[in-house]
């Protein structure tokens, strides 16, 4: 499973932005190595319009107070063999399901009055401002400068998979919370010919909060929203730099 199909948080203290910087190295090495567009295809692509995003209906999830998985510890079976070291690994994975469990109870009790009013902070136009953070990050696009335009047939589709309160750090014994959303876009052309498609993963890592303060403000909240949006658009941009090399 790569970085960009799981939210990759590093738990250090005031260095939140090795998040970023991880899953966004990921996303350009992943992207870097596609084939690039020739000159026809490039032709072709004389505009561009970006419809409203789908959203899955099941897209929320509730927050995620626990750490982030790592790799399941070694368990040592007697009699080492192929069989008892697949045991070993499977009872690895459940100890450490194990542990995320509990954490997440845990959380869920402490945090049990903001866990239950944090669903209405989410942006109620959260479709919206993908779709505009996407477009004006396109217009100053170096490839699509110019070229967005509503009507185009050639058309960028992002689609969000989930999205909601993810943990992003522990400090002085606080768990901090921001937004994350996850899903992917593509670029499909006039004749319904996928040009690019790439995972994608947007956390406002920068603005790790307790759940609380999100809770108690939605001014906050829908600032933290917004840079998770932003960081997802500019995830776009750099495909599509990548591809128009």
């Amino acid at each position: 499973m790569d970085c960009l199909s799981r939210h990759c948080l590093v738990e250090v203290p005031r260095m939140k932005w090795i998040q970023h910087t991880v899953v966004f190295s990921a996303f350009l090495l992943a992207a870097s190595c596609a084939p690039k567009w020739d000159a026809a295809q490039k032709a072709a692509l004389s505009s561009v319009s970006v419809p409203a995003p789908v959203i899955a209906g099941d897209a929320y999830k509730k927050p995620v107070g626990k750490m982030a998985g790592g790799p399941a510890p070694v368990v040592v079976v007697p009699g080492a063999g192929f069989g008892a070291g697949a045991v070993g690994n499977g009872l690895g994975q459940l100890i450490v399901e194990g542990i995320g469990a509990a954490q997440q109870s845990m959380y869920e009790n402490k945090h049990a009055d903001a866990m239950s009013r944090i669903s209405n902070t989410v942006p109620g136009d959260l479709s919206e401002r993908i779709r505009k953070s996407v477009t004006k990050e396109l217009s100053t696009n170096s490839f699509f400068r110019g070229k967005v335009r509503d009507g185009s047939p050639n058309r960028l589709v992002v689609s969000i998979n989930s999205y909601g309160y993810v943990r992003t750090t522990k400090v002085d014994g606080n768990i901090l919370m921001a937004p994350q959303i996850f899903g992917s876009f593509e670029l499909i052309d006039a004749n319904g010919k996928s040009l690019l498609k790439q995972n994608l993963i947007g956390i406002a890592a920068a603005k790790g909060r307790p759940l609380e303060d999100f809770a108690n403000d939605r001014k906050l909240a829908s600032a933290a929203f917004d840079d998770a949006i932003n960081y997802m658009a500019l995830q776009i941009s750099a495909a599509v730099d990548l591809k128009a090399q």
